[in-house]
C-alpha cells in the first residue's frame, strides 16, 4: 500500500514538474508563434514565461507621442540597441519584453538597417515586422465618424486585403480586449472602434487593426 501510495506520490510530482516546464512552451508557442529552432530547451522557457508575463506590452498597441515617427536604424545595431532606441522614441513601452519577442522569434537576427516611417498605433508585434522588411507593403484603411461594425467591414471588403467577416468576428466581443473600463458580456466593440486613417503591414490580421482602434480609443478617452 505504501510502495503504491508512493508512486502515486511521484506520478503526481513528476506530473507538476512537467506541466511547469512545458505549459509556458505551449502558451508561449500559441500566443507568439513557433520559436526559433535553435534555441535551447532552456533559453525557450525562459523567454516563453517573459513573454507571458509581459506579453501584454508586445501585442498592446502603443499611441507614439507623434502619428508618425521616422527612425533610422544604423548598420550593426544589435537587437538591444533597437529595442533602446524605439523606447526613447517611444514607439514600444517594455524594451525587455520587445527584445525577448525578438530573440524568441529570431527576428533578432532579421532586423535590417535604415530608415523607417511608423506610423501610430502600432503594437511591437507589428514593429518587429517592419524592421525585417524595409520594402514591406502597407495598406491603409480609413474608418470615417459614425460608421457602424458593419460599414467598417463592408469598406474592408471593398479596397483592403483584409476580410469584413473577420473584422465582424474580431469585434463580436468587447469582453476579449483590455477595454479602459467594464462592459457587459454580451457586448460587442460598437463605440469603442475609434474613426481614423490605420496602417497594415502584410501580415497584419483583422485583430491587429481592432487593438490598433481600441488603442487609439483609449488615447482619446
Amino acid at each position: 500500500m505504501r510502495k503504491a501510495l508512493g508512486c502515486l506520490v511521484s506520478l503526481v510530482v513528476v506530473g507538476v514538474l512537467a506541466g511547469a516546464l512545458f505549459g509556458p512552451l505551449v502558451q508561449a508557442q500559441r500566443r507568439f508563434g513557433p520559436p526559433a529552432t535553435d534555441l535551447s530547451l532552456i533559453q525557450r522557457w525562459r523567454l516563453s514565461v517573459t513573454l507571458l508575463v509581459r506579453g501584454q506590452a508586445v501585442q498592446q498597441p502603443v499611441v507614439f507621442p507623434q502619428r508618425e515617427i521616422t527612425i533610422h536604424i544604423p548598420a550593426g545595431a544589435s537587437a538591444a540597441e533597437v529595442a533602446g532606441l524605439l523606447w526613447e522614441r517611444g514607439v514600444i513601452s517594455d524594451p525587455a519584453a520587445f527584445l525577448a519577442y525578438l530573440i524568441y522569434t529570431g527576428a533578432d537576427r532579421r532586423l535590417q538597417q535604415g530608415t523607417y516611417h511608423l506610423v501610430s498605433p502600432l503594437s511591437a508585434q507589428q514593429v518587429a515586422q517592419w524592421l525585417q522588411d524595409p520594402q514591406a507593403q502597407l495598406t491603409t484603411v480609413r474608418v470615417l465618424p459614425g460608421w457602424r461594425r458593419e460599414e467598417i467591414a463592408a469598406n474592408l471588403d471593398a479596397g483592403s486585403r483584409l476580410s469584413g467577416a473577420d473584422f465582424l468576428i474580431a469585434t463580436a466581443h468587447a469582453v476579449d480586449y483590455d477595454l479602459p473600463f467594464a462592459v457587459p458580456a454580451e457586448a460587442s466593440l460598437e463605440g469603442f472602434l475609434y474613426p481614423s486613417t490605420y496602417t497594415l503591414g502584410p501580415n497584419d490580421s483583422a485583430e491587429d487593426l481592432v487593438r490598433a482602434m481600441i488603442a487609439q480609443f483609449t488615447q482619446i478617452m
